[in-house]
């Protein structure tokens, strides 16, 4: 960063901005009002629905947590909601850390979405949603560092505010039901009565959105290199972080839950779960509550304190 030594010259600070080599050395986080109409449909039934019951169903705006790899460019986490919340911001965290093929591949991507990984340093705003304890403790977990620049000034986390901007002049403008940036662009529009998407139709065009077109095309910010070619290039010259591990992983991101010992073990979810300590705790001890933790994304195994 310059700064100009005089404003009587009529000088102004200028800034380069925060200057990043590796993947995963500074991620940014944020949330984004997304500027589209969406019929929230719970069970998916859209489909099914005569015109009337179409037009009945609830209209609104969904909000996207998204997280950007500063260094390549390449989004590495993103989750849809009804609104902020720190769960959200948190299980945008999560998915940074892993691998998201699987997730693309079935939402029917030609691409995979691997990019993602520990990150070192997170750059978030003041929102209620990245300010929480929990928040806190997940990045603590991560032995991630947690800042969060002024609010207000969007340069200090220029790389997903312009990430949002093209969301909106690349991805939203194809689709109707536009709210626009304000009331003068948007008219006598009626957004609403135009919504055509759901919020799972959202969320799948979001994604092959950013996998197949977004990480495909050159970017100006990287001088012409696609983001996807830019993160093998980096990931090839520098590597990543150390992975974050299966019990870490359960440790930070998983859903608790109290349980009752039994001669079978735990139950979660219909299905029983059970060790040599388990087993030893059901012969040995009175106590016979105990807290565990799982993995959303692999219940496989669980977490037994």
């Amino acid at each position: 960063i310059i700064y100009a030594t005089d404003y009587n010259t009529g000088l102004a600070i200028i800034e380069y901005g925060v200057q990043v080599l590796r993947p995963m050395e500074r991620v940014e986080i944020d949330e984004w009002e997304i500027d589209l109409m969406a019929l929230v449909s719970d069970a998916g039934l859209l489909d099914q629905l005569t015109a009337q019951q179409a037009t009945a169903m609830e209209v609104t705006r969904l909000v996207v947590c998204v997280a950007i790899d500063c260094a390549t460019r390449c989004v590495v986490g993103l989750t849809l909601s009804r609104s902020t919340s720190s769960q959200a911001a948190i299980r945008t965290l999560e998915m940074v850390t892993t691998d998201k093929t699987a997730i693309a591949l079935s939402l029917g991507c030609r691409a995979g979405w691997y990019q993602g990984g520990r990150p070192e340093f997170i750059a978030a705003d003041m929102g209620s949603a990245f300010v929480s304890e929990d928040l806190k403790i997940a990045c603590a977990g991560l032995h991630a560092r947690l800042m969060n620049p002024t609010g207000g000034v969007a340069k200090l986390r220029s790389r997903i505010e312009r990430l949002f901007g093209t969301f909106s002049s690349h991805f939203v403008s194809r689709f109707r039901g536009r709210t626009f940036s304000n009331p003068v662009q948007r008219g006598d529009y009626n957004a609403e009565a135009e919504a055509s998407l759901t919020d799972q139709d959202l969320l799948v065009a979001l994604v092959t959105y950013i996998v197949d077109v977004y990480h495909q095309r050159p970017h100006a910010g990287l001088q012409g290199e696609t983001p996807a070619d830019c993160w093998d290039r980096l990931v090839a010259k520098y590597g990543l972080p150390s992975p974050v591990d299966a019990m870490d992983r359960r440790a930070i991101f998983g859903v608790e839950l109290e349980r009752s010992i039994s001669g079978r073990g735990v139950r979660v979810f219909g299905a029983d779960f059970t060790c040599d300590e388990l087993r030893d705790a059901y012969k040995h001890r009175h106590q016979r509550k105990v807290r565990l933790r799982f993995d959303q994304m692999d219940l496989g195994w669980i977490a037994v304190e």
